[in-house]
């Protein structure tokens, strides 16, 4: 007779198979059999927290760090619902995300019994794999190699659990053998063939696999072209390859008469790859993704894809048009020259802030960066010494939710000394129940630093927002205009809390702490304004 421990333990056992050893649980009635055999598993890590959203990007945080899949187990309702952005976010980074939730019965989905809704498919949209389970042969169906995100729904009959049940079976790793699966991936297009015409290649370089950085950047070195190189490049500070890094980003490539782009790595965060989608001057520009294989091409026009898994690095390419490379270099120089400027006459505007706090950060730190606006600013305009800084970020679905529970989640699985997160005051608010894992992680040291510009300024920089508001109620509206104190919100969970005005020489803090950087909001629009004024003619 089937039993749901005996179901539990079975699907337990086919995901340690598959090399999971970090499990987030939200504990729940139904998911009892689930946490009751896990309880009993020696040789992985439990974290609990009262919350799936934060749950789910956790464990998000965990698997991109990890490099292996890591499960969320939730009980049945809504609270599988609660994982969704999580699983959007991993499937446009493909990662292993298991979502593994309790259910009811088949029969009662539909009816309207307490707790029950039609989860079967309901992350359906955003994943690799969705498995039904009822009975033990369902599990066939599980990927023997998980990629991407997996819902894996398991539904249990009443009752959960009888008195005095018993787990018979008791794991453990330390005998397990891991299924090991051939790596497959199909031929792509060639580098070289791509290269051989071009004269003045732009290099654009986002979150590249650890694996492949240093043929990466032998590669780039041989190449010699310009390169735009993103905070998750670890390429943007690298003293090695620092004389072909831009340092002036969008403001000098939108009339920098590239005639292609080479992409490695991720989809970017920087305008002017966004602009080779919209602009008329750019879209008929060739452009070529050196990705891992299965990675999306982040455009819908025709690109030719290279597989990192595939390309041999070799190429005897060499930038042909070195005039305008130059004179590129020459002109970039100049405008980041201007720059640093601006960051020195207004030394409390934002940009400035995120300039000196970025000096803060001690070397071989991990930085995470949330969306939109702090990921844009510390490309532009934090500091550019090489530190060794691990640099990290949702940018799958470039969401601003889950930011805290994926930061808290990729630093414990980075077991570095110093963890240090930069997100928007609307992104603190959005995910402070996240601060709710630190009891799961009392050992995690951290810096939370929050940019308090009382809501989504990135809006202001809409090129219609002028003309759409007419009144400051419809411009707080639209900016989600807040005054919430962030720092008593941390102080609620028991965290330190620091308020931050101006630069200060040097900062003393404590182990974890959460810190609220305020930006003087009319110097602010000083340097915005004479930004604009110097670079947008």
């Amino acid at each position: 007779m089937r039993t749901n421990i005996t179901l539990a333990q079975n699907i337990i056992a086919q995901l340690l198979a598959r090399g999971v050893r970090h499990f987030v649980i939200c504990p729940g009635s139904f998911n009892s059999p689930f946490v009751a055999v896990l309880s009993k598993t020696s040789g992985i890590k439990i974290y609990n927290h009262f919350e799936e959203r934060g749950a789910a990007f956790f464990a998000l945080g965990l698997c991109k760090q990890l490099g292996l899949p890591v499960v969320v187990c939730v009980t049945s309702g809504t609270a599988v619902a609660e994982c969704l952005p999580a699983v959007i976010e991993a499937y446009y980074v493909l990662k292993g995300l298991v979502v593994l939730s309790a259910d009811r019965e088949a029969k009662l989905s539909g009816t309207g019994y307490p707790q029950s809704i039609n989860q079967a498919g309901l992350l359906s949209s955003h994943t690799v794999s969705n498995i039904d389970v009822t009975k033990v042969s369902d599990l066939a169906e599980l990927p023997e190699e998980i990629r991407g995100p997996v819902h894996c729904n398991v539904r249990f009959k009443e009752p959960i659990l009888e008195a005095g049940f018993e787990i018979t079976e008791v794991f453990s790793t330390e005998s397990l053998e891991l299924r090991k699966v051939e790596e497959k991936c199909a031929k792509r297009d060639s580098l070289s063939k791509f290269l051989e015409n071009i004269k003045r290649p732009l290099v654009i370089v986002d979150d590249i696999p650890k694996e492949f950085s240093a043929q990466i950047r032998n590669l780039l070195l041989s190449i010699g072209a310009p390169i735009l190189a993103e905070a998750r490049s670890g390429l943007r500070e690298n003293s090695e390859i620092n004389h072909l890094v831009l340092k002036s980003q969008d403001i000098l490539l939108a009339r920098a008469e590239f005639d292609c782009v080479l992409r490695i790595g991720s989809v970017p965060t920087s305008d002017i790859w966004r602009a080779l989608e919209r602009d008329q001057n750019l879209i008929n520009i060739p452009v070529c993704s050196l990705t891992k294989a299965a990675s999306f091409p982040g455009l819908s026009r025709a690109t030719l894809l290279c597989s990192l898994e595939e390309e041999e690095f070799s190429t005897s390419y060499t930038i042909k048009d070195q005039e305008w490379a130059s004179a590129l270099f020459e002109k970039d120089l100049k405008i980041f020259s201007l720059i640093q400027s601006l960051l020195k006459e207004f030394p409390q505007s934002e940009p400035a802030l995120v300039s000196w706090l970025s000096k803060q950060i001690p070397c071989e730190a991990s930085i995470y960066l949330g969306n939109s606006l702090p990921i844009r600013e510390w490309n532009e305009f934090a500091d550019r010494e090489d530190r060794r800084l691990a640099v990290d970020a949702n940018r799958g679905a470039n969401g601003i939710d889950g930011q805290i529970a994926s930061f808290f989640g990729a630093s414990i699985a980075a077991n570095k000394k110093d963890n240090w997160a930069l997100i928007g005051d609307l992104t603190f608010l959005y995910d402070c129940n996240s601060l709710g894992l630190l009891k799961t992680i009392p050992e995690l040291n951290f810096c939370l630093a929050v940019i308090q510009n009382n809501g989504g300024k990135i809006f202001e920089k809409l090129p219609y927002f002028g003309s759409l508001i007419d009144t400051e109620k419809e411009r707080n509206s639209f900016l989600n205009k807040q005054t919430v104190n962030c720092l008593q919100i941390a102080q609620a969970f028991g965290i330190e809390g620091i308020k931050i005005n101006k630069p200060i020489l040097a900062l003393d803090l404590p182990r974890q702490v959460v810190l609220e950087i305020n930006p003087n909001e009319q110097e602010t629009l000083q340097f915005w304004q004479k930004h604009a004024q110097l670079f947008r003619h």
